[in-house]
């Protein structure tokens, strides 16, 4: 790949944009460039474990998140999202970020409990210099919002059905898209009736799903606006129960 300018250039953009994010739920990217004829890209150490192999566990063990728990990873993840969608370059014009693959394996709870969005590394601002490849389906097609499936323009709306779609299988500890097939992932997210949270979690708070399936909207226009929106509803609807998990809970 480093032979071919394309991919080059797109790592630059990349590595470029991700550079430009500082924020505390973000994992910082140190450096990047090129040394001795190969490219690389430098980012903060982090001790933790990512949700991925936190769900598989779960699952293995037959056991549940606490409601407190779930509020608190998606809140802060829903901060990191916010900080990176709001990014501005050093001229002041807002960079358009949009993620495009929050998915468990890209978010990681810290040893501190502070939860950190990985891999920007997808992520396109919009007037990026290059072009994914046509034909291309970049992002982990379970998550995955029905726009981004249809090639339909994407905003940061798309990165919040993604957030919802990684809360929702963290309650039910049981994939929620994912099918044999591309084609069968791609028909279930744009086309098949969602099962009720209540199913799997009869005891969660009225308003954990209200905020929940306003995110999964398939409509872009039903969803909440803003990462900051959705984590402020999760907030709220776990007040009566003490809260979102802290870091120092995590």
């Amino acid at each position: 790949l480093a032979e071919d300018e394309h991919f080059v250039t797109m790592f630059r953009d990349e590595a470029e944009l991700a550079a430009q994010l500082r924020h505390r739920n973000v994992c910082k990217v140190m450096e990047f460039g090129e040394f001795a004829g190969t490219w690389f890209i430098a980012m903060e150490y982090l001790h933790g474990v990512p949700l991925s192999r936190m769900m598989t566990r779960l699952s293995k063990a037959g056991k549940m998140l606490d409601h407190r728990v779930v509020a608190g990873i998606i809140v802060q993840a829903c901060e990191g999202l916010h900080a990176a969608h709001e990014a501005k370059s050093p001229d002041g014009t807002l960079l358009n970020v949009v993620h495009r693959d929050v998915s468990p394996p890209n978010i990681m709870v810290t040893s501190d409990g502070l939860v950190k969005l990985l891999d920007f590394g997808i992520a396109k601002a919009r007037g990026a210099n290059s072009r994914t490849r046509t034909g291309t389906v970049k992002g982990k097609n379970a998550y995955m919002s029905p726009e981004q499936i249809l090639g339909k323009p994407l905003d940061r709306r798309s990165d919040v059905f993604a957030l919802a779609i990684v809360m929702y299988e963290m309650l039910a500890i049981k994939r929620l898209f994912h099918r044999d097939s591309d084609f069968l992932t791609f028909k279930a997210i744009t086309e098949e009736p969602i099962p009720d949270i209540r199913e799997r979690r009869p005891d969660m708070p009225p308003g954990m799903r209200a905020a929940l399936l306003q995110a999964m909207a398939r409509d872009p226009n039903g969803r909440f606006d803003t990462a900051m929106a959705f984590g402020n509803a999760i907030r709220n609807s776990v007040a009566t129960l003490g809260g979102p998990a802290t870091p120092q809970d995590l």
